[in-house]
């Protein structure tokens, strides 16, 4: 396809200039794929909008409008625009209902799920993920169901509250089906996925191997999209590793090839890089990028990219550490600022030195984590589950808290941390 892009240009050029309506919308749904894994996402979106023009409610195939609507959607929210995505996606999932397509229901509804989400319409997307759970796992396996878990999976990991085990579920159906159908556009996003897990769940051993595995796919594919993806593979080890600087570098090239695309995962890169800068005791510049990111003011403890980044051992409760630091008014100032500047001026944020990076009063982050827990006097069991580990990894953590806190109990242990203001 890359080699006749040209020629697929000119036929859908001469589709729409000669009415042939089935065959414009035909292809602009079918190629929508292609644009969106070569980068080219502006070109992808400027062909569906014009299939949109011809894809009326008065077409004799519906069915092709609503995938049409679909696809359309699809790219609107992939470029940030949601409102738009909404609009589309809604008359998608009413014409399935209509035709009483289960794939198309279970599609348009994680969709929207994930478009509301980033509304933080939370209520909403909740609602659209139960729905589509109803139906998801009496669906055949094909790419579209891989895809459907995927997007749920995905919606669930940016929404407030713990990580499950049927959260894990949907990760681990969206990784089986992509290695069941030899879906490589899939596989290396479902791994990626997973060593982020392995991460968070301190298992860096099984991490490197899983991020070894797609780098080798992703290299093979060679896909700007599937690669800048994969890309965040060395930079979730880097945030574990607490390798701020490296994770710094990596990010802002990150951030560079996701402005070029448009792409929303710009907002995320941006959340990410606020928690390292705070990491590096560079709260100001924190503060100010979270304003680049168009961080809401107020009620912004659930945005989906905050809960996102605060899965994140190295940044957790960074949202709340950062605003008591600075107070109230400097971190309004601060996020005013940042939203007057553009990714260039990013170029004059200071280097920290290493003495000055915060060390979270020697506690690593999921030590803090697990004080957290404690405080809200959770068994060791209980703990485990809440932190999908091992018993046995939470009575390191707890052997380790009590060394570093010279305390031999639990009760010590939280009252030397709310003396020290380890505990809110």
């Amino acid at each position: 396809l890359e080699l006749e892009k040209d020629n697929l240009r000119a036929a859908f050029r001469w589709a729409t200039e000669s009415s042939e309506v089935e065959l414009a919308v035909r292809m602009a749904a079918a190629l929508r794929l292609f644009w969106f894994l070569n980068g080219r996402w502006s070109e992808g979106r400027r062909f569906l909008e014009d299939a949109l023009g011809f894809a009326t409610d008065t077409m004799p195939d519906q069915a092709l409008r609503a995938k049409v609507l679909y696809q359309a959607s699809f790219m609107a929210q992939y470029q940030g625009e949601y409102a738009r995505a909404n609009s589309l996606c809604k008359q998608s999932l009413a014409l399935y209902r209509t035709l009483e397509n289960n794939f198309g229901l279970v599609m348009t509804l994680v969709r929207l799920a994930r478009i509301t989400l980033y509304g933080q319409d939370h209520k909403a997307c909740q609602a659209y993920l139960a729905e589509a759970a109803t139906l998801i796992e009496s669906l055949p396996d094909s790419v579209a169901k891989a895809r459907a878990y995927r997007d749920i999976y995905l919606s669930k990991f940016s929404s407030p509250g713990p990580l499950t085990e049927q959260t894990i579920h949907y990760l681990t159906e969206y990784e089986r089906l992509a290695r069941k159908l030899n879906d490589l556009t899939e596989l290396p996003l479902a791994l990626t996925n997973r060593v982020l897990l392995h991460s968070i769940q301190d298992d860096m051993t099984q991490a490197n191997v899983v991020a070894k595995e797609a780098r080798q796919l992703s290299q093979e594919i060679n896909s700007g999209y599937i690669n800048s993806r994969v890309s965040g593979l060395d930079l979730f080890i880097e945030l574990h590793n607490e390798a701020f600087d490296m994770a710094r570098k990596r990010l802002i090239d990150m951030m560079e090839s996701a402005n070029q695309r448009n792409d929303f995962i710009l907002a995320l890169f941006l959340f990410a890089l606020a928690g390292v800068l705070w990491r590096q005791n560079l709260p100001l510049w924190a503060a100010k990028v979270l304003g680049l990111a168009n961080f809401p003011a107020n009620n912004g403890e659930n945005h989906p990219n905050l809960v996102w980044v605060e899965r994140l051992p190295a940044f957790h409760g960074f949202y709340k550490r950062l605003r008591a630091e600075l107070g109230e008014e400097a971190f309004a100032q601060a996020l005013a600022t940042g939203r007057q500047m553009t990714i260039a001026d990013l170029d004059a944020i200071p280097q920290p030195s290493v003495a000055t990076v915060h060390q979270l009063d020697a506690l690593t982050p999921r030590e803090l984590d697990v004080l957290q827990l404690l405080a809200q006097e959770l068994s060791n069991p209980q703990i485990a589950e809440q932190l999908i580990v091992s018993r046995r990894t939470v009575d390191a953590h707890l052997r380790s808290i009590y060394d570093k806190l010279d305390v031999k109990s639990r009760d010590a242990a939280l009252r030397v941390a709310q003396e020290r203001g380890l505990l809110p």
